[in-house]
């Protein structure tokens, strides 16, 4: 008998084939399509990712009200920080944005938590004096802009997959320079920008800030540098010697008017909003001031003097104050004024003289016949007038708004005489120099003694001396009326301060530094 073989024909294995590849197309298709099951289980891991990163922001958001139920973004920065170290928080105003587990949130001032989707990255921050976008990186030292007083910030940007469509700024318009964004700065904040990135035909929107305080609008212009300023016809050329008579001054030594001088005039201080205060040399008049009369008034006169000689339309000159001086001190300076004080007081013991010496707040007290004060000291902080427990509320004693000179008749004398008197050490002695003044002493610093605008007391072993403050090339005082009623005749000179508006204009000078250079040049007041 005959036998058969049987097997598949070439056409069915193909057949199989093709059907075995369609059900693994399916397969596969099932699994990994836009629908499939992995895409579903990724999406859902991102989804649960997504929504555990947004509920730990949201949880720190409710931490961060006020108390009056506003959202403080200076707060929530902070409480992310501390709770979720691993988020990056951008922007120093709402909105801001959370990176967080890959995901970007935005969080606005009403504690809206929302995705930010696709974000773009910024680079090469960098803050620069020319407007394509280089030149000097002014982020670390505003004293090394060399290039005028304009600043730009610029940067990069980039969206993955995508492309940067827009980039706008709250504070200044914003320009493309190559592959850069670069914006004008006009002050010192933040700047907010807007970055929209276009991602498969989808926009998205990215919050960068960067936040400016080394800007200086006076690029080129430092503290000691000389300056042109100069009063105008608004201003008197002489001060009558009638508004210095003894019944003012408590000295009889004044005895000519007082002529406006052409004086030099030097950059005390630059201000973040682009205003300066300006000082002048001393004057080449001395004003005398004496006994408690010269304490009284000795301030106000200052002020009203170099206001009356040294103003311009729109700015009012004063005397240089203790204020001006102070703001300058250094750690090292501050420690040798306290130094001072405290070793003058410390020194000091009850006596025939002295009742009490409270080292603690730098106090003494003295027995009657030592207990005279000029009127004024009555109404002054540090003064325990038949009490050892001193003013806190009293006047500040360079401000002209509260000192309008005494007014009193001939007969009436300008000291009283307590019981007993307690007197705050206030005058100290330190030299003028770059180790206590810091940049300030290019200015202060001085051969001239002149006067300083505050009054000072120092408590001495047997007197309570009342005083004005000067200065030259350190910070000194001189009393001109003892608490045992005695009194002294004093004389300096003057030192007046006018302040420049950010809106006065200057042409800087490289050679301004120096008295005998080119000073800066004021263009418009």
């Amino acid at each position: 008998m005959k036998q058969k073989n049987k097997g598949i024909t070439l056409i069915a294995l193909v057949i199989t084939i093709i059907v075995l590849l369609i059900l693994a197309g399916v397969a596969i298709s099932t699994l990994t399509g836009d629908n499939g099951i992995l895409t579903k289980a990724v999406t859902a891991k991102k989804n649960t990712e997504n929504a555990s990163a947004k509920e730990r922001i949201q949880i720190e958001v409710l931490g961060s009200y006020e108390g009056n139920g506003t959202l403080d973004v200076d707060t929530l920065k902070s409480n992310i920080s501390a709770h979720i170290p691993e988020a990056v928080v951008e922007g120093d105003t709402f909105p801001i944005t959370v990176t967080l587990d890959g995901q970007t949130f935005t969080v606005d001032a009403e504690g809206n938590v929302e995705s930010a989707g696709p974000t773009a990255t910024v680079t090469d921050v960098k803050v620069v004096s020319n407007a394509n976008g280089t030149g000097n990186d002014s982020d670390i030292a505003a004293d090394s802009q060399t290039e005028g007083t304009e600043l730009y910030i610029s940067f990069k940007a980039s969206i993955q997959d995508g492309t940067i469509k827009t980039v706008t700024c709250d504070n200044g318009t914003v320009t493309k320079v190559g592959d850069l964004w670069v914006t004008k700065i006009t002050n010192n904040g933040t700047y907010k920008f807007t970055i929209v990135g276009t991602v498969d035909g989808e926009d998205w929107t990215t919050i960068y800030s960067k936040k400016v305080d080394k800007y200086a609008k006076r690029a080129g212009i430092k503290v000691g540098d000389y300056i042109n300023y100069e009063p105008d016809s608004t201003s008197q050329t002489t001060y009558s010697k009638d508004n210095l008579v003894q019944d003012i001054t408590g000295s009889t030594s004044n005895t000519a008017d007082i002529t406006r001088d052409n004086l030099k005039w030097q950059v005390l201080r630059i201000h973040d909003d682009g205003s300066m205060d300006l000082i002048g040399s001393p004057t080449s008049q001395n004003i005398y001031f004496s006994d408690a009369t010269g304490y009284n008034n000795g301030v106000y006169v200052m002020h009203d003097i170099c206001e009356k000689l040294y103003s311009r339309n729109g700015i009012k000159a004063r005397s240089v104050t203790l204020e001006d001086m102070e703001s300058w001190l250094t750690d090292a300076g501050k420690t040798a004024k306290s130094n001072y004080i405290s070793n003058q007081v410390s020194g000091l013991s009850a006596s025939s003289y002295i009742e009490k010496v409270n080292t603690e707040n730098n106090t003494v007290t003295y027995k009657k016949s030592y207990s005279y004060y000029p009127n004024l000291y009555a109404s002054e902080n540090g003064s325990g007038i038949n009490t050892e427990t001193v003013k806190t509320d009293g006047i500040k004693d360079t401000n002209k708004a509260e000192l309008d000179k005494t007014t009193r008749s001939t007969t009436e004398k300008s000291y009283k005489q307590a019981d007993n008197l307690t007197t705050t050490q206030t005058y100290y002695y330190i030299p003028i120099n770059s180790t206590n003044y810091g940049d300030g002493s290019k200015a202060l610093y001085n051969s001239t003694y002149f006067w300083v605008a505050s009054r000072s007391v120092f408590c001495g072993s047997n007197n309570a001396f009342f005083g004005l403050r000067f200065a030259n090339t350190s910070m000194d005082g001189y009393g001109m009326f003892g608490s045992s009623n005695t009194s002294f005749n004093i004389y300096d000179r003057l030192r007046p301060v006018v302040s420049l508006g950010s809106e006065v204009q200057v042409t800087a000078s490289s050679t301004a530094s120096s008295s005998t250079g080119t000073p800066h040049t004021i263009t418009q007041y």
